[in-house]
């Protein structure tokens, strides 16, 4: 099984560096002062910035992370049809009892913000019953803040060895790991900034195409290479 995951992250290695490629370009978008006009612009990343330099002076709230990493097993694993049972926590490490899993429930701690997914969605519910056009900057100080949470400590313990990624094997692991934080940031700059959706998929879609006929014709020439050399 483990073979076949090896594949699948080959396979999808131009996908990610299409992503990422489209990220920076996203980026450069945001960073073009004739673009960046609004405020939105300019305080996620800053929250987010904010957020990384006090997890680097202050204590980390590790107990609040492991919190964190065993809920969102259990409700990717809700999600997904599994029955929940025992949910232990710790300092160090924690534990959830799932009737089931899978390699997307046990790999989304490290690429699902949970704090930062139930922040945007209390705000949404919010908005339904009460105007909060007054509180949007605190909305999105927030949502820098608990990113900055995410991937800060995220990266910390993936320092270490973990049986969630073991399990499926590194190479996958980091993959799936990657591509899908890298989604989510991406999902952040286009909604708050000048690029839309509509105008990002046919760019990343141009992108995916080149970086795999690139990587077709990397193969091609080492296959030649091997083959003249047998």
């Amino acid at each position: 099984m483990k073979v076949i995951k090896l594949f699948v992250s080959f396979l999808l290695l131009p996908a990610l560096s299409s992503l990422t490629v489209s990220l920076y370009d996203v980026w450069v978008s945001h960073a073009d002062p004739l673009l960046s006009r609004h405020l939105d612009a300019y305080t996620l990343p800053l929250s987010f910035l904010v957020g990384l330099l006090l997890l680097l002076v202050l204590p980390r709230p590790m107990r609040l992370y492991v919190l964190g990493h065993e809920l969102t097993h259990a409700l990717w694993g809700l999600v997904m049809g599994a029955k929940i049972g025992r949910i232990q926590v710790g300092r160090t490490g924690g534990s959830v009892t799932l009737s089931k899993t899978n390699f997307l429930i046990t790999l989304a701690p490290y690429f699902f913000p949970l704090y930062t997914f139930l922040i945007i969605i209390l705000y949404y519910l919010c908005g339904l019953f009460f105007d909060l056009t007054p509180f949007h900057q605190l909305y999105l100080i927030c949502i820098g803040l608990s990113y900055a949470f995410h991937l800060f400590l995220t990266i910390e313990v993936l320092t270490y060895r973990q049986s969630d990624v073991t399990e499926h094997g590194y190479i996958f692991s980091y993959t799936i790991i990657l591509m899908f934080n890298v989604v989510s940031l991406l999902i952040w700059e286009i909604g708050t900034g000048p690029m839309t959706f509509y105008l990002f998929i046919p760019h990343v879609q141009t992108l995916a195409l080149a970086h795999y006929a690139y990587a077709y014709d990397l193969l091609y020439q080492l296959y030649g290479f091997i083959m003249e050399s047998v």
